[in-house]
């Protein structure tokens, strides 16, 4: 498998001065180019104009100011600025910038001519970029994303009339129109000499579609550099010329010749034009034996790996179904290839982010607290049941009790069937009701404020709608519905209109409401798409857990969960992922928190045995969750392959092993220490804020 690329590394003087150019320059450039140009172009005139006045005044010659401006003119296509004799300085600098400026605009004139020209041109030579298909909301972040950090990018949108493109051209990137899906697109993009494939198109049909035509192409060129890399190799350990034979006989010659043809083959399909080695004492290795010949060999070896040119894959994928079906393909199980494909659900990304923002408890749920969270979603699209799959995932407390979730939808029954059939499980995590009702309607809204304010819930309401109009159109209604001396915390979805969400925000006048408003977006960045922030935590459980089971003498091979992160199978990420994302619940169960940054307060180092048990209980509950939610059952013995475990019961019964508990009680224990390794520390809240 490639490894990753590391996009935190600090860039060097020339990737410095490149960013500025492209974040800095570049737009400023692009926006006031022709007003600058045509600026230079009139002082080219004016100091054209003075030049050869002076000039003639000089020599004693009177010319008519209808002359001085022709010859002026003709500065800019170079027919009137060789003369004889000294001239003064304004014609020497008018007579070097008006060709200039001509210049530029005929080269940008023919840069808009030729532009499909030009393109393919830099498509053949690419090399190391990315590519994204797909070019809604998520796919122009990703492109801005990238060319940020200064890598090349080409486009593949089906859409001519896409209003991003000539956004997308403006920042420097490629684009090419059609179907994706297109082997000849993809081969036009010249994806298997890209670093990074990126597939966010609308369907996750097309997307999985893109990544195995990818693969293809990549298999290809990979059986392709393989063929001639074993041919050379075969070629070059062979037993030329024994110890007799001269470099220069005929029919040596002859093969030195073949020799070269083939190299310069395979250099002209890798796109390394490094002629200059097929002379690399080819004719030394014949005429020297074994030692030039190791010395060849050792060369073809590192230079013509068949490894050359991985790509990482990332695929965009919100069917579960389709999601462990593609997971089957050998994009996902050869683990030795060039091809790495990973799968990422930005809807997902977004849930974890927002109730790692947002916490639903709010830190108010202890042990002794009688109090049910409450969660209300309105509208259950690809958001809403993300957000309703995370809060089952974290949603177990210190007090025990079932998270309730209440779904309100146009479509609820319908949505509820297809959500149940792939979660039939769900209602042993949640206590969950669907209500078939518009999110506007009088009777819910009057529903939604009896809840917030009840005392014995601690209820959040989040409004995923898709449209943003009705989902601005919910909150303010239920604004205007608020109780007097607050509200509960409302969360609603914008797909990025700034100026609704402004709106939003000017009616949270009140000072009690401030800070339970809020706004969220559903956003595509290159950290998510890397999840280099949000998994610092999963990635450092797993280190965590590789470290114990080679202590206890396994390894990856006969233990998959031990491979390393980016090598993982995406079922153990998840698992990893999910431990994480509750940490943050188990400390505001025992009045802690973990911070990145130094506290005065002395950090937490181990908890008391009370707190480790409070916690295992919670651990051992969300683990249930986990599993149940995998589509695992309950069975009197542990069977993988029908997913099956004796575990799947709660705490007190009597039938939970004792070494079971022991885990969870063992993980507890460790928190400080994972968080550590994640750059965290834990602390303490102080008595007068819990």
């Amino acid at each position: 498998m490639p490894q990753p690329r590391d996009t935190s590394a600090e860039p060097g003087s020339r990737d410095r001065l490149r960013l500025f150019w492209q974040n800095h320059l570049r737009p400023w450039w692009q926006e006031y180019q022709w007003p600058a140009v045509g600026m230079l172009g009139f002082v080219a005139l004016v100091l054209g104009c003075m030049g050869f006045d002076g000039y003639f005044r000089a020599l004693g010659q009177a010319r008519s100011p209808l002359d001085i401006f022709y010859l002026a003119v003709q500065l800019f296509v170079l027919e009137s600025g060789s003369i004889p004799g000294p001239m003064p300085w304004e014609l020497e600098v008018a007579r070097l910038l008006a060709p200039a400026v001509a210049a530029y605009a005929a080269a940008r004139a023919l840069a808009v001519i030729f532009h499909d020209q030009i393109q393919a041109v830099r498509l053949r030579f690419i090399r190391g970029h990315v590519v994204v298909c797909g070019l809604g909301r998520k796919g122009f972040q990703l492109v801005r994303d990238f060319r940020e950090q200064g890598e090349r990018v080409v486009v593949i949108e089906l859409n001519e009339g896409n209003d991003e493109i000539g956004s997308c051209l403006d920042l420097g990137a490629l684009v090419l129109t059609g179907n994706a899906p297109h082997g000849s697109l993809l081969r036009k993009a010249r994806v298997h000499t890209a670093t990074r494939l990126v597939a966010v198109c609308g369907d996750d049909g097309t997307n999985v579609e893109i990544a195995v035509q990818a693969y293809r192409l990549v298999q290809d060129k990979r059986v392709l550099v393989g063929d001639i890399w074993g041919c050379l190799l075969d070629f070059v350990d062979r037993e030329p010329c024994r110890r007799s034979v001269q470099c220069h006989s005929g029919a040596h010659r002859t093969e030195v010749h073949q020799f070269r043809a083939a190299w310069r083959r395979f250099l002209a399909q890798t796109g390394r034009w490094c002629y200059q080695i097929a002379d690399l004492g080819v004719c030394t290795f014949f005429a020297q034996g074994r030692a030039a010949r190791g010395v060849l060999t050792e060369h073809l070896r590192s230079t013509l790996s068949p490894s050359v040119g991985s790509v990482e894959c990332y695929v965009h994928i919100v069917d579960l179904g389709l999601c462990r079906l593609f997971g089957q393909h050998r994009a996902f199980t050869e683990r030795e290839d060039p091809f790495e494909a990973r799968l990422f659900n930005i809807y997902e990304s977004n849930a974890r982010l927002l109730l790692e923002k947002h916490p639903l408890g709010r830190g108010l749920v202890g042990a002794e607290d009688p109090r049910t969270v409450h969660l209300v979603l309105v509208g259950f699209g690809q958001m809403g049941e993300s957000v309703a799959l995370q809060a089952a995932r974290v949603g177990h407390y210190a007090n025990g009790k079932k998270l309730r979730l209440t779904i309100i939808d146009r479509e609820a029954e319908k949505r509820r069937g297809i959500f149940y059939g792939r979660y039939p499980q769900f209602g042993q995590i949640c206590d969950a009701t669907f209500m078939s009702a518009d999110g506007e309607d009088s009777d819910v809204l009057n529903s939604i404020g009896q809840w917030a304010s009840d005392p014995e819930m601690v209820t959040t309401t989040v409004i995923c709608l898709d449209d943003d109009s009705r989902g601005l159109s919910c909150a303010l209604a239920l604004l205007q519905k608020r109780k007097k001396g607050g509200i509960a915390p409302l969360l609603v979805r914008m797909s990025g209109n700034a100026g609704l969400g402004a709106l939003l925000r000017d009616e949270v006048c009140s000072p009690e409401l401030v800070g339970n408003i809020d706004t969220f977006s559903l956003a595509c960045t290159l950290g998510m798409l890397l999840n280099e922030s949000i998994d610092i935590r999963a990635r450092a459980i797993h280190r965590q857990y590789v470290e114990q089971r080679r202590r206890e003498g396994h390894n990856a091979e006969s233990d998959p969960a031990m491979a390393d992160w980016y090598c993982l199978d995406e079922s153990y990420k998840n698992s990893n992922r999910q431990q994480a994302d509750h940490i943050p619940v188990k400390l505001r169960a025992i009045g802690c928190y973990s911070l990145r940054t130094k506290e005065h307060l002395a950090a937490v180092i181990e908890f008391t045995d009370e707190e480790v048990e409070l916690l295992a209980r919670m651990e051992h509950s969300r683990f249930v969750a986990e599993r149940l939610l995998g589509g695992w059952t309950y069975g009197p013995e542990r069977n993988l392959a029908e997913k099956r475990s004796p575990y799947l019961i709660p705490w007190d019964d009597p039938r939970l092993p004792e070494s079971v508990k022991d885990y969870d009680r063992q993980f507890v224990r460790d928190i400080p220490r994972l968080l550590a390794m994640a750059g965290e520390r834990v602390y303490r809240k102080p008595a007068t804020h819990l």
